[in-house]
């Protein structure tokens, strides 16, 4: 957020992005290449649209998992630790999507939802038989190693659990490598 009524932020809001009245709320998207986009007024003074409009605008990383297509998956770039959501919806959380295009975890994991009630099958053991879903999994070694998340479906808490597996992440504003 950007407080267009402070001089030395003028120069930003009036020249660089034409901004004529506050409140005013621009989408900044991640690929530089594309222009920001300024909500429309009446968006602006909805949170309900705003936020479905701009959750339209998360990239997403995540690819459908499928019978046909599981044993690929698991075994293409097999370096790379990858977290499955098994989901009753027929498409990922804006939640899951955000996590699939975080800068670090992007380059680090692959990401992949299912909602094939036969996958779902095959790997309730893995999160517990009866579990409600969401559940996530994450496979290495070409999905011989199984870790099941247990925490809160929250951006945070998962991308924590994710880091960890990432082979890279940050401890208190370091970057730190795993070997």
């Amino acid at each position: 957020a950007i407080d267009c009524s402070i001089p030395s932020n003028s120069k930003f809001c009036k020249d660089d992005h034409k901004i004529e009245k506050t409140p005013t709320v621009k989408y900044f998207p991640p690929n530089a290449i594309l222009p920001p986009v300024q909500m429309k007024e009446e968006l602006q003074n909805d949170k309900d649209k705003m936020k479905k409009k701009l959750i339209k605008q998360i990239p997403s990383k995540v690819q459908t998992l499928t019978k046909e297509n599981e044993g690929a998956f698991m075994i293409d770039n097999s370096e790379k630790p990858k977290i499955v959501l098994f989901s009753k919806q027929d498409k990922p959380s804006w939640i899951f999507k955000a996590l699939s295009s975080a800068p670090v975890l992007e380059r680090t994991l692959e990401f992949a939802f299912t909602s094939d009630a036969d996958l779902v099958k095959k790997y309730e053991k893995k999160f517990g038989k009866g579990k409600k879903l969401p559940a996530l999994l994450m496979f290495r070694n070409g999905g011989k190693d199984v870790e099941k998340y247990k925490g809160d479906m929250n951006f945070r808490d998962i991308k924590e659990w994710a880091n960890t597996y990432s082979g890279i992440f940050y401890l208190s504003g370091f970057l730190v490598f795993r070997f």
